[in-house]
């Protein structure tokens, strides 16, 4: 077997790198052909051998992995803090306590009074007297005013219509009407202060029987 190793034991003429069995003729020819570096640093040492990759191997370079850069870190606004109200002290030190009160409900102005208008009151007709006074009938005349006649004594001197209104158609000359100033066209409205009924019939007796209380005279 001469000096063949046995059962995977090293020679001594050969040197393990890396896992691989370099003998002395390889690791002396490696020596010689690798190219020597220097420390930029300190130029005066000893040039340093590299020694070579095993046989089979090659020489890359692995690229170094550069860390990736942080993204820059962001700051949350600074909040600012809200000032306190300043404390309501009394002279003393003690807490001042505001009461609210709500406003004053200030009252609607009420609209002014509005006065209605004094009626004017209508002068009451004279007296109704029984047949010595006198009988007192209301007349409208053409300028539409009233105005009270006091009869005093019969006949009346007097011609009317024949139907409602009762106006004054004919003034005897001479007579009593026409010594009172009465006039045609006047229209007979009231007897003793009370209105004429609604019939023509009615009306003419209500005149009859308020004048024959009345003094004939000739």
């Amino acid at each position: 077997m001469g000096n063949q190793p046995c059962c995977g034991q090293p020679n001594e003429s050969s040197t393990e790198i890396a896992g691989h069995q370099v003998t002395a003729e390889e690791l002396e020819k490696s020596n010689t052909d690798t190219p020597t570096y220097t420390d930029p640093e300190i130029e005066d040492r000893v040039a340093v051998p590299r020694p070579p990759p095993p046989e089979g191997w090659s020489s890359v370079p692995v690229p170094v992995q550069q860390p990736a850069k942080a993204p820059p870190a962001t700051t949350a606004p600074i909040q600012q803090p809200v000032p306190a109200p300043p404390a309501m002290t009394d002279g003393a030190g003690g807490v001042v306590i505001t009461r609210v009160t709500n406003p004053v409900q200030q009252p609607a102005k009420a609209p002014p009074a509005t006065t209605a208008p004094i009626q004017q009151p209508v002068p009451a007709p004279p007296a109704m007297t029984d047949g010595a006074g006198g009988v007192v009938i209301t007349f409208e005349t053409k300028k539409k005013e009233q105005k009270n006649i006091l009869f005093k004594k019969r006949p009346l001197g007097l011609g009317l219509s024949k139907s409602l209104p009762l106006v004054v158609n004919n003034v005897l000359e001479g007579k009593h009407a026409k010594e009172l100033g009465v006039e045609e066209g006047w229209v007979m409205t009231m007897i003793k202060g009370a209105k004429l009924p609604d019939t023509f019939k009615d009306a003419k007796q209500t005149l009859a029987e308020a004048t024959e209380v009345l003094p004939m005279t000739g």
